[in-house]
Parts: C-alpha cells; structure tokens; sequence
C-alpha cells in the first residue's frame, strides 16, 4: 500500500515537472509566433511589404527576447512579461500607422519627449480604428487563452530540481547566442548592402549608415526591434561629449566656411524684413477671386479687389517643403535643423549659441527690432526659450494682442487678420529699422471643427464658388464631390481668406508709413494642407505616394523693389531661403552650416530637399535611402550620381550641424576666428 502511495506521488511530480517544462516552452514559442504575426500586420500596414528586407534582425532579437524569458523561473511571470511586451509592440504598430499616414515618418523613440505636443494635433480620422479594434482583439484573446492556459497547467518550476536549471539555462543560452548570431549576421548583411549603395561617397556612407536620417527606409531594413534598438543606440552615443581635439578639428573646418559677402547682390540691403510663414499652404490656396492681394502679388495684372497698395512680387512656382512647422522655422532662420540633437535640448543644455542666426545678424547690423509672432502660447515647442536664445529681442505670442475671445483650441484659431492688426505697432514699428517674422495659425487644421470667426468669409468663398471651380480645373486639380472634403475645403479657404486681408493690412501699414519700398517682403509655407488628406484630394494624388513630389509644391513670393523678376520656374526649397536672404542683405555666414542656396545664384541648380519625413528629392529624381532612385522626369539635365552626391553631401553637413549643437561650439570658442 505504501508502495503504491509512493510510486503515485513520484509519478504526480513527475507530471508537475513535465508540465511546467511544456508550459514554458509553449508560452515562449506562443511570444515568438504572436509577435512576427504583429511584425507582419505592422509591415502592411505601413505599406513596407510583409516583413523587413533584413528579417534577421527581428529573428535575432526575438531570439534574444525568448533566450532572457527562458531565465525566468515562474510561467506565470513570463507571461505577464509577454503580455506586456505584446501591447507595447501593438501600440508601436497603431503609432506608426497613425504617423506615416499623416506625416509619412515612422515614429521614433525621441519624439516621446513631444508626445503632448503631437497630442494636441491627433484628429479621430488620424486613427485606423480597424487596426485598433483588430489588435485590441488579438491582444484580449491572447490574454485569455493564457490565463486559460495557466490555469491548466497550474505548477511553475522549482528551481531545485537540479537537472531542470542546467536545462533551461542551456535553453535560455542557446537562444541568445543563436539570436545574437543572427544580428551579426544582419549586420554584416547591412554593411555590405551599405558599403555598394555608398561607394560614391568618400566614407562609403558613413554619415548616414546609422540610418538615424533616414528612418522609414531602416524600419524597412531591420524591423520594428532591429529599428528601435537602433534607435536606442544612437540616442545613446549622441549623448557623449566630443573631445578638445575634435572641436578644435570641427572649427578649423567651419573657418573654411566663412562666406565673403561682396560676391553677393544686395539689392536689400538697409531694408526692413518681414518675413511670413504660412501654415499649411497649398498651391490652390491662391485665386483670383478669394485671395486678390496674394494673387495680386504673385501675379500682378491688377486682381479685382486687391488692395491698391499691394504691388506684383517675385513668384516662384518651383518652391517645395514637407516639414513639421518647428522644423521649418528653423531652416529659415538658421538656414538648418537637427535631427540627432534636439534644438530645444540645444537650449536647455547649452543656451543655443549661434552668431548665424538670422535674428542675430539683424542685430549686429543695428536693426532696431527684432521680434518673432504668432497667434498662439509662445510655450509650445519652447519656442518662447529657444527664439529668445536665437536672438529674437521678443517672442510675441497670442497673449500680447489682447484680443476678445482668445483661444488656443485646436480648430477654434484667432484670425490671422484680428491678431496681426492688434499688433501692428511692433509688428510694423514707427521709426526704426525691423525684422519680423511671424507664423500663421487659422489655416493649421483641423478643417472639420466649425470656427464661428469664419462664417463671414465662407459667405465670400460660396459667392465665388462657381470662378473658383473653374480655376481649380484649369490647374489640373479637383473640386470635391463629398460633402464632407467640400467642407473642409470651404473651411480650409475661408481661412486662407483672412490671411489674404491680413496680407492686405501689411501692405497699406507699409504704405502709410511710406517704407514699402524699403521693405522685403517673404511669404513661404512650412507644407501642404494635410489634414484630413486634403492636398492629396485635390491634387488627385494618392496620400502615400512620396515620389509624387507635386504633393510637396507650394508658394513662395517675395517682394523686393529692386529686384524685377516676376517668376521663375528654377527648383527650389526652403533650405534655399537663408542663403537667399543672406545675400539680399549682405550677411557674412557659414557655408558649412547652410544647407541650401542662393535662389538669385547660379548654383541654385544644385538644389534639393531632404525631408526627414518625405525622403529626398529634386525636379528629376527622388529617394528614401539613396539606394533605390525614382527618375521623375524623362531627359533630366543631372545624373543618377551626381544627384546621389549632392545628397549625400548634405548629410555630410548635417553631421557637423549636429557636432556644433551637441558641443555648444561656439561657446566653446564664442566665434569661429576670421
């Protein structure tokens, strides 16, 4: 009897022991399928394939993964752990979802720093609610299955079964020296695939291998773990310091840069600058019939109800950008942006010394104001801290108008017309020499939010509907047939309607005072009007569609009273606006440190954008990673290699852009010597 007690007992543990063998290895290899069939949702969703190009990075580091799970002792901890790395892979998916169908940039670990901000922006139809939905789902129906499953098999293992620890720690051992091969692997793969896109370039790639640039074309190479590990790293290595010696090699470099201001045509010198950023403009912005004086300056020929006062301008019809609004101030003050190391960490850590700047220019050319505008909290990408650093002498902001009824609420935006009014007098000082730049706000989106201060110029744009229609069509684009897109498009115009009497007001200030033809005039838009896919809509072009360049053509008008030429159809963007306006007024500044250049130069033809959402491109060629090359147009006048050269050159650039930041180099040395 006894005997038979003992052998039940020996045989229940046993079973115990077999169990929690098989209940681990099924949790682990239950992680290892869920978590490539999220991978592979996330892919197609982001419209990258199935899997990563290089799938032996995500195979690697899921191996990993597995390996360290192995190392837990208690089933019901591992798959907690599971669960949980499960959803934070399914909210990295939603995110990247929501991003690359409104921004086109996958998410990167950074931007956390500015998830409230990014908040602020999110609109409902922003969101695939399928995708959601669909992974809520999964997610729910693998927690359930699991604590079915627990229940199940209910014993975990103990750890002083000593035959079992040697086996799962050989386990756990094999799976991350299998997983760690497979990573060595990849990245040697990479290498190579690397080392021949980049064999025109002198350090074969080297500023752009860590693909920190360009990051829709790494996620696609390496996947989700492989990216974000990627990711983690740089944001690591970026923190470190460089040493005496380097800097002391950077700003002997930047010495070369220095740029001789008496090659440059000067045509604005002395005058006064405002200088305008219009949120999200589009080409259709503009008409004859609800915007007279932006037509009138960007095409003369006396547009009926234009204010008399506006004149014709410099138009170019070549003018592309796709840039987040922060990022393009920067470029058009500074002439650059950074990517590795954040301008607001710049100003934080260090106070964002930079003699360049544009506002610090106007200074140390004796203006007598120098002030930033916008109609909205001046806090909001610090931009309060950093423009003050960059040497505006105020950043105005919706608060300093004193307007009736002020709001910061996304879709209820002040007018434009309303706040530029209220602060004309610093806007447009009496008796001093001026620089002002000033962004936009009511045509920022959303469009499908009823902003009551619009109403009166809806009625305007339904009286010229039908000429407007018309207009759209002789441009090749689309007058919506929904009525919701009809919405959002009256909305949108009427917007663009006050920026267009706003426009007005500047002029007959200017003329009052009787220094327009002291002044120069900028008007350039940071990128399209994307809410709600409208350009796309419009322009007949299919929202992912990044080569299609068109979706990234919008204004630029300028005017100068010197200068004549009325239009030009040269390839331009926005980088080339701190070069130009450099030369208009005679500034000394760094080539080394100016990713453009000059549109009234000759080596404008060397011009291209590189978007750190949209990839990089000019009138003939486009590309996400310099490898893979879209031929835009038939018989281009620039080879393949020359166009991967220029770009790869700017990269080049960015790196000593970042190195400058990130050292504080000119507190290092306060000036680079002459």
């Amino acid at each position: 009897m006894k005997t038979n007690v003992k052998n039940k007992t020996k045989n229940k543990t046993s079973k115990i022991k077999n169990n929690s063998l098989i209940k681990g290895i099924i949790l682990i290899s239950a992680y290892f399928v869920l978590s490539l069939i999220v991978e592979m949702i996330n892919f197609a969703m982001l419209g990258f394939g199935v899997f990563p190009e290089n799938i032996l990075f995500d195979l690697g580091f899921l191996a990993i993964i597995c390996g360290l799970l192995f190392l837990i002792p208690n089933n019901t901890a591992k798959m907690v752990i599971e669960l949980v790395l499960l959803f934070v892979q399914m909210v990295l998916c939603v995110a990247n979802t929501i991003l690359i169908n409104n921004t086109g940039l996958v998410f990167h670990l950074e931007q956390l720093v500015d998830a409230g901000n990014g908040a602020e922006c999110l609109e409902p139809y922003m969101v695939n609610f399928g995708l959601v939905v669909g992974l809520a789902v999964l997610w729910v129906a693998t927690l359930v299955a699991a604590i079915v499953f627990n229940h199940k098999f209910k014993k975990d293992f103990q750890f002083e079964f000593k035959n079992r620890l040697i086996f799962w720690l050989v386990s756990a051992f094999s799976f991350v020296v299998i997983g760690s091969g497979f990573s060595v692997i990849g990245t040697v793969v990479r290498n190579n695939i690397q080392k021949n896109a980049y064999a025109f370039a002198a350090d074969g790639g080297k500023a752009i291998s860590s693909g920190v640039y360009m990051k829709n074309a790494t996620m696609k190479t390496m996947g989700t773990f492989g990216y974000y590990f990627n990711d983690l790293v740089t944001i690591c290595s970026n923190s470190k310091s460089a040493t005496t010696a380097e800097k002391d090699a950077v700003l002997k470099d930047l010495n070369l840069g220095l740029y001789n201001e008496e090659t440059a045509d000067v045509s604005s010198k002395g005058d006064n600058l405002i200088y305008i950023l219009l949120e999200s403009f589009d080409e259709f912005a503009i008409d004859p019939y609800n915007t007279p004086n932006l037509w009138q300056l960007a095409n003369g020929g006396d547009a009926k109800e234009a204010d008399e006062s506006v004149p014709r301008g410099f138009r170019l019809d070549n003018f592309y950008t796709m840039n987040y609004t922060n990022d393009s101030e920067y470029i058009s003050l500074l002439g650059h942006t950074t990517e590795k190391y954040r301008f607001d960490k710049s100003f934080k850590d260090h106070g964002l010394t930079n003699p360049y700047s544009l506002p610090q220019l106007f200074k140390s050319a004796k203006y007598g104001a120098v002030n930033y505008f916008h109609p909205y909290d001046p806090t909001y990408y610090h931009r309060d801290e950093i423009y003050s650093a960059m040497g505006f002498d105020n950043v105005y902001g919706l608060a300093d108008a004193k307007l009736d009824n002020p709001t910061t609420a996304f879709g209820d935006w002040v007018l434009d017309s309303e706040y530029i009014d209220a602060m004309m007098s610093k806007f447009i000082p009496e008796g001093k020499t001026f620089f002002s730049y000033y962004t936009t706000i009511s045509t920022h989106g959303p469009y499908t939010v009823n902003n009551s201060r619009l109403d009166a110029y809806k009625k305007v744009y339904n009286s010229n509907l039908e000429s407007y229609k018309s207009y759209l069509k002789s441009l090749g684009y689309t007058y919506p047939e929904d009525k919701q897109t009809e919405e959002e498009l009256r909305h949108y115009k009427a917007a663009v309607i006050d920026i267009d009497k706003m426009i007005g007001l500047i002029f007959k200030e200017l003329e009052r005072q009787d220094i327009l033809d002291k002044t120069t005039i900028i008007l350039f838009a940071d990128h399209n009007c994307f809410y709600n896919n409208l350009n796309a809509k419009i322009k007949n072009i299919e929202p992912r569609e990044f080569s299609n360049i068109d979706l990234y053509n919008v204004p630029l008008l300028i005017y100068n009273n010197e200068y004549d030429s009325m239009s030009s159809d040269k390839f331009c963007n926005i980088y080339d606006l701190y070069p130009t306006i450099c030369d208009l007024f005679g500034f000394e500044h760094n080539l080394k440190l100016t990713q453009g250049y000059s549109i009234i130069r000759d080596d404008i033809k060397n011009s291209l954008h590189v978007s750190f959402k949209h990839g990089i491109f000019n009138g003939e060629y486009y590309t996400e990673n310099l490898r893979d090359i879209v031929l835009l147009v038939d018989n281009p006048k620039m080879s393949v290699d020359e166009f991967k050269t220029l770009a790869y050159d700017f990269f080049v650039e960015q790196e000593t852009v970042e190195f400058v930041y990130h050292n504080d180099l000119y507190k290092y040395k306060k000036i680079v010597e002459k």
